[in-house]
């Protein structure tokens, strides 16, 4: 199985290696990971995502990219938002008892209880924060019922409330959204949304580019899938395997770039680690 023909990708930690898993396997997880950070109960936090790498000129070693730039940069566009976080006594109660319904049962009939509970919920008496968090809930249950688009409705509630959200809440909301068109074989708009959430980011790590050039392939962007695969490789920590190399040459191949493909081939028979 070559990483062609999957990755591994995570919402909030990333390793510098890229996983390989089954095409089952690798849905799964969306889904789970999908579903549990729908749960997390809103931030308090007001700031704009952060990572713990930064995306330095000493990282822009073109040792791989020299020949295409056309990866993904992050934006860092937008500001912190002093935006209101109450909930009040009475919603949080509220919530508990809608969270007890379906944590301590995971029938079918648990889940429509809680869902019939969120839909009792006017949502025009709630603050913003209190919206966000019902239109979460909800989201979150859609999904543990498989109903994909429905999930996305609700995430796209969220949307509507800016600039009134926290940018950090924007982002994760995006990238929540770009998961679930990845589960409902819409990759256009996985691609789109994916992208949106880089504009947000002040770095990008390498399984995140690795699934950007997933996107990028599955769309026809061959280019695009190049180069951002590329550039995941510059970024790791660990030494690229023979693998890694094998699927940058067969995307090079692919976008017609055989002066590419040779190039990586060169590298595949005397391997190196990128010193960045």
């Amino acid at each position: 199985m070559t990483l062609r023909d999957s990755f591994h990708i995570r919402t909030t930690t990333y390793k510098d290696i890229f996983t390989l898993n089954n095409t089952d396997t690798e849905s799964m997880y969306l889904k789970a990971i999908i579903i549990a950070t729908s749960f997390i109960l809103i931030s308090c936090t007001q700031n704009p995502p952060s990572k713990s790498t930064k995306e330095t000129s000493a990282q822009s070693n073109c040792i791989l990219t020299c020949d295409n730039k056309d990866y993904v940069i992050p934006g860092n566009k937008h500001k912190i938002r002093k935006v209101s976080q109450h909930q009040s006594e009475e919603f949080r109660k509220k919530m508990q008892l809608v969270q007890k319904e379906y944590t301590n049962q995971s029938s079918k009939n648990a889940l429509a209880r809680a869902l019939n509970m969120l839909n009792e919920i006017e949502a025009s008496q709630l603050t913003n924060p209190e919206r966000t968090f019902v239109y979460e809930q909800k989201s979150a249950l859609y999904l543990k019922q498989e109903s994909y688009a429905a999930a996305s409705d609700e995430l796209l509630k969220i949307i509507k409330l800016s600039p009134e959200i926290p940018v950090s809440k924007e982002a994760e909301t995006y990238k929540t959204l770009s998961n679930i068109h990845f589960l409902l074989n819409d990759k256009r708009k996985a691609l789109q949304y994916y992208l949106t959430w880089t504009e947000y980011q002040m770095a990008i790590m390498p399984a995140e580019y690795a699934h950007i050039s997933k996107l990028f392939e599955e769309t026809g962007n061959l280019r695009r899938a190049t180069a951002n695969f590329a550039r995941a490789l510059e970024l790791k920590k660990s030494p690229i395997t023979t693998e890694e190399y094998q699927h940058l040459k067969s995307l090079y191949e692919m976008s017609g770039d055989l002066a590419g493909a040779q190039k990586i081939e060169a590298m595949i028979e005397k391997p190196f680690k990128l010193n960045l």
